[in-house]
């Protein structure tokens, strides 16, 4: 079975807050699902609007490292070419959107590409995440 563990972005300060420890897991998740508009961690309760969950999805990058919803992600093919994609949660489970740098009127931005799902068999990098590190996907 997969181990279930959740970050938690705090949009107010731009850091990742500490909680939920592994004590509050079971209460967190309950609650979450049922509070609405808030997290409760077994202490205070946090407002949805300041802070952004992000899930495991109970893979590892090519360095051991969680890779988490919201992550940024690299892969490089046989003949070199190097792919970059976000951590994506749809209702058919985790996916990866793959996002392609473009110059438009001399300026850096990214498109879709398209959605990668079966990981199987690649090896990907974290490189950053869309909370830490919004630049790497032009924004």
């Amino acid at each position: 079975m997969r181990e279930i563990r959740f970050r938690c972005w705090d949009k107010e300060h731009k850091c990742w807050n500490k909680e939920p420890t592994d004590r509050y897991q079971s209460s967190w998740i309950c609650n979450m699902l049922d509070a609405g508009l808030t997290y409760d961690f077994g202490g205070p309760v946090f407002h949805k609007l300041r802070f952004e969950l992000s899930q495991f999805t109970g893979l590892y990058d090519c360095d051991g490292k969680d890779i988490y919803e919201g992550d940024i992600l690299i892969s490089e093919d046989s003949i070199g070419t190097t792919y970059v994609y976000v951590v994506v949660w749809n209702h058919n489970g985790y996916s990866l959107d793959n996002i392609m740098s473009v110059e438009l009127n001399g300026r850096k931005s990214f498109i879709f590409v398209s959605t990668v799902s079966g990981w199987t068999g690649v090896e990907f990098k974290i490189i950053g995440n869309k909370f830490e590190d919004p630049e790497l996907l032009g924004e």
